[in-house]
């Protein structure tokens, strides 16, 4: 993660549709950082996604995509892709 004077705060109106079954109030960017980056590779929008690269390191975003279960499987390959991770594009 960046430095926490340079983290933006989470968004909590743009960020409430990602978090329907949690108190958003709860979150903390910090210790919650796999699960919200779980839910926004899964379910963001593109304000989310730039907040979720502006807040977390691509290190910290690659091991949650490469280690979760929760990511569907479209989910996956679409940000595989995006980061590169498929080697042959032709073999999906």
């Amino acid at each position: 993660m960046h430095k926490s004077k340079d983290r933006p705060p989470l968004p909590k109106k743009e960020m409430l549709a990602l978090f329907w079954d949690t108190d958003i109030s709860d979150i903390n960017i910090e210790k919650h950082s796999e699960y919200i980056i779980r839910r926004i590779l899964e379910y963001g929008d593109l304000g989310s996604v730039k907040w979720m690269f502006k807040t977390y390191r691509e290190n910290l975003i690659k091991k949650v995509l490469n280690e979760s279960r929760d990511i569907s499987k479209k989910s996956s390959s679409y940000w595989k892709l995006f980061f590169g991770e498929y080697k042959n594009v032709d073999k999906i």
